[in-house]
């Protein structure tokens, strides 16, 4: 994760269903990411219902944030929505960017 200082940076926040996580690996490896941090087993509620990885609420979500430059963060996100589009029911997929400073 090592950019210049002088690019204008993006912290990517991916939140996805845990079941689509070889998809989501397989796709963020063919962009050549040089570096990222997985959080696994993310409980929470969004368009997909509740995930709390229990009998009532099943499921649970991962969370990947990537740094990287803004041209790289446009094709991060274009590709995981291509990825996510290949399904005949969306799997819950949530991006946030921002525009970060690496300290």
């Amino acid at each position: 994760m090592s950019q210049s200082s002088e690019e204008k940076q993006k912290l990517l926040i991916i939140v996805y269903d845990r079941a689509i996580e070889e998809d989501m690996m397989r796709t963020i490896q063919s962009l050549n990411v040089t570096g990222y941090t997985k959080l696994f087993g993310a409980h929470g509620l969004g368009g997909r219902g509740m995930k709390q990885g229990d009998p009532i609420f099943p499921g649970l979500n991962n969370i990947l944030i990537i740094q990287t430059n803004e041209s790289n963060a446009h094709r991060i996100v274009k590709a995981v929505r291509e990825m996510q589009s290949q399904y005949i029911l969306k799997p819950g997929i949530t991006i946030w960017s921002m525009d970060v400073q690496v300290l």
